[in-house]
C-alpha cells in the first residue's frame, strides 16, 4: 500500500514528530497522515496539498495551496514526504530548506518512481539519519547536517538509474 506506515516505520518516525511541528507536504484530499502525527503527540501539524479540502482543526492547520505559493517560516521542525509525485514540483525544495528533519517514504525499485531530481539532489546532500528499505515503503529519514561521503543508499541509487528500472534487491545490495 502507498504511504502505508507500519509499526515498525511508526517507531522509527515517533523521536523526530513527537513534540515538533510537522508539515505534511502533499499529504493528499483526505490528509491520511495527521491523525497518526497527533496521536504521535506532534504539537502541531500543517497539512499542504493542492486538493486538500478539510477543515482546520485543534492542532492541525489544512492548507490548500501549491508549494510555490506558500512563504514557509524561517525554520520547519520535520517536513514529511509520503510517495511524492514524480514530476516537476515548484516550491517544494523552498520548502524542504527550512525543515530540520525530512521523512520521506517511497518506493523507486521494481517500476516505481517517487519524487524528481529536484527533490532527490536536495535530499542527497543531506546527513542520513535512518534507512529503513522496505519492498513497498522505504522510509528515509534525513538530517539538516551536509552528507560526508558519495555513497547513495538504495533508494536513492534506484531513483538515479537510468540504465533501467532497479529491484529491490539490487537497489539495497
Amino acid at each position: 500500500m502507498m504511504g502505508y506506515l507500519d509499526v515498525r516505520l511508526i517507531n522509527l518516525i515517533d523521536p523526530y514528530v513527537s513534540y515538533k511541528t510537522v508539515w505534511d507536504l502533499g499529504c493528499g484530499k483526505d490528509a491520511p497522515h495527521t491523525s497518526l502525527f497527533i496521536n504521535l503527540f506532534s504539537s502541531k501539524i500543517v497539512a499542504v496539498d493542492k486538493d486538500l479540502d478539510l477543515p482546520n482543526k485543534d492542532q492541525i492547520t489544512m492548507m490548500k495551496s501549491l508549494f510555490k505559493d506558500i512563504d514557509p517560516p524561517d525554520q520547519i521542525d520535520v517536513a514529511f514526504l509520503s510517495w511524492p509525485i514524480n514530476h516537476a514540483t515548484p516550491g517544494l525544495v523552498n520548502i524542504l530548506e527550512k525543515a530540520e528533519v525530512i521523512i520521506y517514504v517511497g518506493n523507486n525499485v521494481d517500476g516505481n518512481q517517487c519524487g524528481n531530481k529536484e527533490l532527490f539532489h536536495h535530499l542527497i546532500g543531506r546527513e542520513v539519519l535512518e534507512c529503513c528499505p522496505d519492498r513497498t515503503n522505504t522510509l528515509m529519514v534525513y538530517g539538516r547536517n551536509q552528507r560526508t561521503g558519495l555513497d547513495l543508499y538504495g533508494e536513492e541509487k534506484a531513483f538515479f538509474s537510468t540504465e533501467r528500472i532497479m529491484t529491490f534487491s539490487e537497489a539495497h545490495s
